[in-house]
């Protein structure tokens, strides 16, 4: 008990940590175009120049400007991963391509070909349909206060 204890207050610092990171981590973007969401709920499309944990430079319809942390709610960016769409996707086909195996015989049937390829097939079709949702992946998160 004590060490579940422990390993949940150790994994929830680690994801407090991984959730903070500071805003310089936004530099790696400079030159792509991110939405900046300020304290008073306003939302922004501007470019990055360049960002330190004290400050973000961007630039709004090419004229320069910098936006202290304090400012800052949430950064993100157009788009989102296709992973977890593949990933939903590949869970729901392994099990249907071990199910086509159903009323045949086993020594007919490659179980694990037709998991696998079941995987891949609704893997793509899951990753598709998440290329027809547009979302955001946030980039930097204020922290809370």
């Amino acid at each position: 008990m004590r060490a579940a204890l422990i390993a949940a207050l150790l994994a929830s610092s680690s994801i407090a940590r991984a959730q903070n990171i500071g805003l310089s981590s936004v530099a790696r973007y400079a030159g792509r175009l991110v939405w900046v969401q300020d304290r008073a709920g306003s939302q922004l499309l501007a470019r990055v120049v360049g960002a330190t944990n004290a400050e973000l430079i961007v630039t709004l319809g090419g004229v320069p400007r910098t936006l202290p942390v304090t400012g800052i709610v949430r950064i993100s960016l157009e788009g989102d991963s296709l992973t977890r769409g593949a990933i939903i996707g590949g869970a729901i086909g392994f099990p249907a391509g071990v199910l086509s195996c159903q009323g045949s015989v086993t020594e007919d049937c490659n179980v694990l070909g037709r998991a696998v390829l079941g995987a891949a097939i609704w893997g793509a079709i899951g990753a598709w349909i998440d290329s027809r949702h547009h979302g955001r992946t946030i980039i930097y998160r204020a922290p809370r206060s």
